[in-house]
């Protein structure tokens, strides 16, 4: 651990351990606790909302609704109303919760890796029902 402080288990849900890249790199005894980790799962945050957002475009034009110069707000809400019900709510939380990710502030806690690994996994989920 790099703050010094004795670590006395962990009070968030941690189903990873340290092995590899946290321990090699920066001592951490949790991916949670790497800045390496958290680095790479914000890129990948990055990564799944810009998927995410080329594929809601993408679905808009199939349904002959395109809207090039639209918000993606817009356009979900264009996708509720023409799209499945079930994959225009999914599409839309992904997004949102991305979003919160990709634009976190120093005082909100920042979301864990599996949250984003799960984010990651509903984006992978709808471009393969695409």
């Amino acid at each position: 651990m790099t703050s010094g402080r004795r670590s006395t288990g962990s009070s968030r849900n941690d189903n990873t351990d340290a092995a590899g890249c946290c321990a090699a790199k920066c001592g951490a005894t949790a991916r949670w606790k790497c800045r390496c980790c958290w680095k790479s799962a914000r890129l990948a945050a990055f990564l799944a909302r810009q998927a995410l957002e080329e594929l809601v475009a993408e679905r808009c034009i199939a349904l002959n609704a395109e809207a090039p110069q639209a918000s993606m707000r817009s356009r979900l809400v264009i996708l509720r109303s023409l799209d499945t019900p079930a994959r225009a709510d999914a599409a839309a939380v992904a997004w949102n919760r991305l979003s919160n990710v990709c634009h976190h502030h120093a005082y909100e806690l920042a979301p864990t890796v599996a949250e984003v690994r799960h984010l990651c996994g509903v984006v992978a989920v709808l471009l393969e029902s695409g």
